[in-house]
């Protein structure tokens, strides 16, 4: 807290504001609690129904107005932000925002493994530093039993602040045979790290329009066995829709699947395809 008797001047005060080591990272209040298909659940809050969350840290400046011998009192409210100058768009600014020490990412989203038989497939995991020290720790996935990763984890360090590393993982799938059409198995990628665990990884949402936010989500995907079998010789077209991920899922199953795009969908041979696949689906 300072005082000062203004004016004509300006005055300055620095502050040392420390993150409590509870915080919990700053994740949109409407996205707190798991999306149940097209409704976003909200738990009870004062502040249900603005547009974003309120600041993490606001600045109470109490003035003393006069007006001749008669003393008004006054108080202005300003929300503590990062400013910053872009050479592009000028003076910037971006709201205070809590993230993990480390955040975590795994890819891809979904690995399809035929039932039956022992298959292999590569999944990543990045990993990056949000702390200005140096850190180290290990990578991990948790995974059910039956399923073998190579190696069992890896060793990470970090020097500084943004470094980001990538390691991946040979993850196979048991023999055993599937009861059922299919079996859908979430697994998480785990950092350990000064003690801690740390299994978050975000999305950072920048436009010029609006402010930075960050989207957080747990660092987990999906093991999709599938009891399946491949027809001789099958060929998919496929005409890729926003966000699809099933073209993928079927080249893991061994399918020989083409993407289409304008001119193989106005002039190509969509003959020579056993089936076209067609927008947005997900696996």
């Amino acid at each position: 807290m300072c005082s000062s008797d203004l004016g004509n001047g300006r005055i300055e005060a620095s502050y040392k504001v420390t993150v409590p080591v509870d915080a919990p990272s700053s994740q949109p209040y409407w996205l707190v609690l798991p999306r149940n298909e097209e409704v976003f659940s909200v738990a009870p809050s004062p502040f249900v129904g603005n547009a974003v969350d309120p600041a993490l840290v606001t600045a109470r400046v109490p003035l003393t107005l006069l007006d001749g011998q008669v003393q008004l009192p006054a108080e202005s409210h300003r929300d503590v932000v990062y400013s910053y100058t872009d050479r592009i768009y000028g003076e910037r600014e971006q709201p205070l925002a809590v993230v993990p020490a480390i955040g975590v990412w795994v890819e891809p989203a979904v690995s399809v493994y035929p039932a039956g038989t022992k298959v292999t497939r590569l999944i990543r995991v990045r990993v990056q530093s949000n702390l200005a020290g140096p850190q180290s720790g290990t990578v991990r996935l948790q995974l059910p039993t039956g399923w073998v990763s190579v190696p069992a984890e890896h060793a990470i360090s970090f020097k500084t602040k943004d470094e980001e590393f990538s390691v991946r993982f040979e993850v196979t799938s048991p023999a055993t045979p599937l009861n059922g059409t299919s079996e859908t198995i979430p697994y998480t990628a785990v950092v350990e790290s000064g003690g801690k665990k740390f299994s978050m990884g975000y999305t950072v949402i920048n436009y010029p329009h609006v402010d930075t936010r960050y989207w957080f989500q747990p660092a987990t995907a999906k093991l999709l066995r599938l009891n399946v079998r491949l027809a001789p010789g099958l060929k998919v077209g496929c005409i890729m829709g926003s966000g699809d991920d099933v073209a993928v899922a079927l080249q893991q199953l061994g399918v020989n699947v083409t993407q289409l795009g304008p001119d193989d969908v106005a002039y190509g041979n969509l003959k020579q395809y056993n089936v076209i696949k067609i927008g947005r689906a997900h696996v």
